[in-house]
């Protein structure tokens, strides 16, 4: 008997402690795991802020899809971005230096150019966004690509009542070899070919049919799309352009989405 009963505690105890070892072993994994996760997570975050001081000191940003690429200047007015494809052929540029990109409010003219800028860039998102402000308004331009197609939202957020709002927008090249407008935008052919090659007559065949479609989120305009600087070489510049009444102060208001 007192055989047994030193043998009973043990047979009793043996799967207790086999569960004890059990949970302290998963209690381990799970303690491991979460300070891996801490240490991922942490090494990607300083990862970012290292990605973002780097980027104080760029003067361009570029993200590429393998399809399309955007080069977005922070300095200047050109590159607003520049849109191109996959083998480098310049398919439009935004550009705050045409005479056409302007903000109107009631009445008032600003030029895109003479616009306080500010910007920042998600290269995960292949997103670049970008706010001209006049101290009473901004107005935000935000890039997404996708793929071969690029996605621009205007948005304007303005800190007083403002009744009529017009925004100018202008798309330029080298040169366009043609252009059609339409109700909703434009389709234009451009050469794959430096400025030099076409003005030499090297190069006359489009290499690209580049759709740019609006959506306007307020009424659309008789003459959405218009053609703007032209020379015997070629279409320099196509601006369209939106309207909107009595934006509610202080919200983000949509002004248009242009997909290209």
């Amino acid at each position: 008997m007192a055989l047994l009963s030193e043998v009973r505690p043990v047979l009793i105890a043996a799967p207790a402690a086999a569960r004890h070892t059990r949970w302290l072993s998963i209690a381990l994994s799970l303690l491991v795991a979460v300070w891996l996760g801490y240490a991922f997570g942490r090494g990607q975050s300083l990862a970012d802020v290292s990605h973002l001081y780097t980027d104080v000191g760029r003067l361009q940003y570029t993200v590429d899809t393998g399809e399309m690429v955007a080069h977005f200047a922070r300095t200047g007015g050109t590159l607003k971005p520049l849109l191109q494809a996959h083998d480098g052929t310049s398919l439009m540029d935004y550009s705050d230096w045409d005479y056409q990109s302007i903000v109107v409010v009631d009445g008032q003219r600003f030029e895109f150019i003479r616009l306080n800028p500010s910007d920042t860039v998600d290269y995960a998102r292949n997103r670049i966004v970008e706010g001209l402000s006049s101290g009473d308004w901004v107005l935000s331009r935000e890039v997404v690509l996708n793929g071969n197609q690029a996605t621009i939202d205007f948005t304007f957020l303005a800190s007083k009542p403002v009744h009529d709002l017009r925004v100018v927008v202008a798309h330029t090249d080298w040169y366009y070899l043609e252009v059609r407008p339409s109700a909703n935008g434009f389709v234009a052919t451009v050469p794959h070919a430096t400025r030099d090659e076409i003005e030499s007559g090297l190069s006359k065949s489009p290499a690209y049919e580049v759709t740019l479609t609006a959506f306007p989120a307020g009424p659309a305009l008789p003459d959405l799309a218009r053609i703007g600087l032209t020379n015997p070489y070629g279409i320099q510049s196509v601006a369209t352009q939106y309207q909107l009444q009595d934006p509610p102060v202080g919200d983000y208001v949509p002004v248009a989405r242009e997909v290209i």
